[in-house]
């Protein structure tokens, strides 16, 4: 998978983080973890209960700080604060079908 990523970002640079790249984009995401808890965030699209996460803003182009906000904004709380691990590094694969199912 990495060298797959190395290749994706070497040849997509200055569109990695841009989710209207339809070769796909880099999300960023992050699990809040407190004692013996996890907080998760139910997706309402996909009817999941997944971690927190999302796309990168116009101008990010760093993953971890994009992880931080996301987290923050989905989950409300915002003294967070991260122990800086990386848990999975991925991108986005873009279905150019995803908006037309119902």
């Amino acid at each position: 998978m990495c060298t797959e990523l190395h290749r994706f970002i070497k040849t997509n640079e200055k569109s990695c983080f841009d989710k209207n790249n339809l070769n796909g984009h880099i999300t960023a995401g992050g699990i809040v973890v407190c004692e013996n808890f996890v907080l998760l965030n139910h997706h309402k699209k996909l009817n999941k209960w997944l971690g927190f996460g999302g796309h990168a803003e116009a101008g990010e182009c760093n993953p971890f700080y994009t992880a931080c906000r996301e987290v923050k904004e989905e989950s409300g709380i915002w003294g967070l604060r991260s122990n800086g691990v990386i848990l999975d590094i991925d991108k986005s694969i873009i279905n150019i079908f995803t908006n037309f199912i119902s």
